[in-house]
């Protein structure tokens, strides 16, 4: 079909020869990618509309028009994101009837080879993407199925840089991708692991954070001890999923070979909990000093262990679960207002229970949106940066990263809310309780002065300057507990627990 569609941005009618005459509008001829073949997977509105485009004769009556050109638009935003850093699942959600993770993932599959090399079961392959999205809840503004489908989709982009894949082979496998008992089945098992944290990364999530479901002693935490509530659950609960006869597309793997699929996948997913942060980014600090880069030759790549490796993984889906931070502007900011519906609503439920009211979801204060500068500067950059230091084809994400950061310090509303310097870590509640009450753990900059910074409400935002007053990244010169007290307090982690830090 595509080999057979005439490049016509400007007209409103397309025809095949020797089939109907189709009526599509300029802009659904612009999603198409012209000279891409089309998927033979099923997957939403494929089967239609070759059923449609293969008609012998006859005009299309407006409702067949109207699923064809939808096909086409799904089609069309499918083979783009192939080779694409973004891609806007909230479109793709809209085209699908609210199937952008099925969707997406099948067409991965399909198109990264996975389908062919494990003669896997396509409908179970489905059933398993389909059970995802049927698991969140569709009220959830933020933790909802196109939230997981942009994670996957962002961390297939970061596989598709040769390095990455090395650092995938190495992890799951314990050997180089050179090594001469690699083979590509292990490489693409490899990447599908990844794919498959990414699909599960948040199975189930119910729009509330860790911090609430401990203080309502909700049955996962309970579970879980109150220890990484969430992602504990993610993982085991996914798993599970994964493991359902329906489901189970990996049947046929050995059982060693299952085994690192299982684990590789848990360690992934639990590394997303927010708590555990700022030890990660010190981990792949510590790293990156293990390692020469010289001439621009990444050598890190070519020489990381197992260990190094499944540690890169971890922070690769850290960056896709952050993803729209590097996305273009517009996309981004509708995330961001998202999760600041979501925290709301759960601040609405605390209130209702007569529960202390979590940071940043107190409607009557400010929100996420008013407080992403401190947000890129004590968490984001840090660990954008230093991921682009270990993996230099991931930079477009830190570009991505750089020019958000850059729009928020320029935003009235932002710096009306919550005033920050270049040289302070700010905008950080005080106290071991993300709630509004305070405390003195964090009131005072390494000098012992205290910051003087104060929030909307008059409350104090402890700030810790760098000793050398350069730029935020510069950690040297604080000790382990202040950046330990400060990440712990930081709306980053409003509700993540706190064990280890």
């Amino acid at each position: 079909l595509h080999d057979a569609l005439p490049i016509c941005y400007a007209q409103e009618v397309i025809t095949w020869p020797g089939h109907s005459r189709i009526m599509c509008s300029a802009s659904d001829i612009f999603f198409m990618n012209v000279g891409r073949a089309m998927s033979s997977v099923p997957m939403v509105g494929y089967s239609l509309m070759m059923e449609r485009c293969t008609a012998e004769s006859g005009e299309a009556d407006h409702h067949e028009t109207s699923d064809i050109r939808s096909a086409c638009k799904v089609e069309g935003i499918l083979h783009a994101a192939i080779g694409a850093w973004h891609l806007d699942t909230l479109v793709l959600a809209e085209a699908t009837d609210n199937r952008p993770l099925s969707t997406l993932g099948v067409f991965l599959f399909s198109q990264l080879g996975f389908v062919d090399s494990f003669q896997l079961d396509i409908e179970k392959v489905n059933n398993f993407f389909v059970n995802i999205e049927d698991s969140l809840n569709d009220a959830n503004s933020y933790h909802n199925r196109a939230h997981v489908a942009s994670v996957m989709h962002s961390m297939h982009a970061i596989l598709h840089q040769d390095a990455m894949k090395r650092v995938a082979v190495t992890a799951f496998t314990g050997r180089s991708l050179e090594g001469a008992d690699v083979t590509a089945a292990d490489c693409s098992l490899a990447i599908m692991t990844c794919l498959i944290a990414a699909a599960l990364h948040d199975y189930e999530h119910l729009g509330l954070t860790n911090d609430y479901l401990v203080n309502a002693c909700h049955e996962r935490a309970l579970c879980y001890e109150g220890k990484h509530v969430n992602e504990k659950h993610h993982a085991a609960a996914g798993l599970e999923l994964l493991c359902q006869p329906q489901c189970n597309f990996l049947a046929a793997l050995s059982s060693d070979s299952f085994g690192r699929v299982c684990d590789i996948v848990t360690e992934m997913i639990l590394a997303t909990d927010m708590a555990k942060n700022n030890g990660i980014v010190s981990e792949l600090q510590k790293m990156l000093g293990n390692y020469a880069f010289e001439g621009g030759q990444d050598l890190l790549m070519l020489q990381a262990t197992a260990e190094d490796s499944r540690l890169m993984l971890q922070v690769a889906l850290k960056c896709a679960d952050l993803g729209h931070l590097a996305m273009p502007w517009d996309l981004h900011l509708k995330w961001v207002q998202r999760l600041e519906h979501e925290f709301f609503a759960q601040g609405d439920l605390e209130k209702q229970l007569g529960l202390s009211i979590s940071f940043l979801m107190d409607r009557s204060k400010p929100g996420v949106t008013q407080s992403q500068q401190g947000f890129f500067e004590f968490v984001v950059l840090p660990l954008f940066k230093r991921f682009a230091s270990a993996a230099p084809g991931t930079k477009p994400l830190l570009e991505g990263v750089l020019n958000n950061f850059h729009r928020w310090q320029m935003s009235p509303d932002d710096k009306e809310g919550m005033p920050i310097s270049r040289t302070a870590f700010s905008k950080i509640s005080t106290g071991s309780s993300f709630h509004d009450a305070p405390s003195p753990s964090c009131a005072s900059s390494p000098s012992g002065k205290s910051s003087g910074a104060s929030s909307p409400s008059g409350e104090d935002w402890p700030v810790l300057s760098s000793a050398s007053g350069d730029d935020t990244e510069d950690l040297a010169s604080f000790s382990e507990d202040e950046l330990a007290s400060c990440i712990n307090s930081h709306p980053a982690v409003a509700c993540a627990d706190r064990e280890g830090q």
